[in-house]
């Protein structure tokens, strides 16, 4: 699971979603939200530290009827991972609240190119997947 999950829970159809860089960088999903198709832009880290993600989340293994589980695989009904999927989805919501269009999504990657090596690909794959 991870910022994905995060925009579905909170109500959005993820169309596509890439991630730029290794361990740390960015990730841009284009979504389907209340009945428009916007971008969404978001940053990753390596550790819980860095990530927003993983500093929320730590996944550990809880017991529901007789079941060890952790949130990654949810057991409909496992009080312990509906109240994951609920902050999962507020994580999700603080993204859906700065949606961008193409023309702001294409702008932001063009403002990077000259320092960022990753603002090319980014640019690149934005066009591909055009709104």
């Amino acid at each position: 699971m991870g910022y994905k999950e995060c925009l579905e829970f909170a109500g959005a159809k993820v169309i596509c979603m890439e991630e730029f860089g290794d361990y740390q960088g960015s990730w841009m999903a284009k979504v389907e939200y209340n009945g428009k198709v916007s971008w969404v832009l978001g940053s990753f880290g390596s550790c819980s530290g860095c990530d927003s993600f993983l500093g929320e989340f730590d996944f550990n293994n809880h017991e529901f009827n007789g079941a060890e589980h952790d949130e990654t695989s949810p057991v409909e009904g496992c009080p312990k991972c509906d109240e994951v999927k609920k902050r999962m989805a507020g994580l999700g919501m603080t993204y859906l609240t700065d949606l961008r269009t193409q023309e702001e999504i294409e702008a932001y990657c063009n403002k990077h190119l000259e320092w960022d090596s990753e603002a090319q690909e980014m640019l690149d794959w934005v066009k591909q997947n055009k709104i």
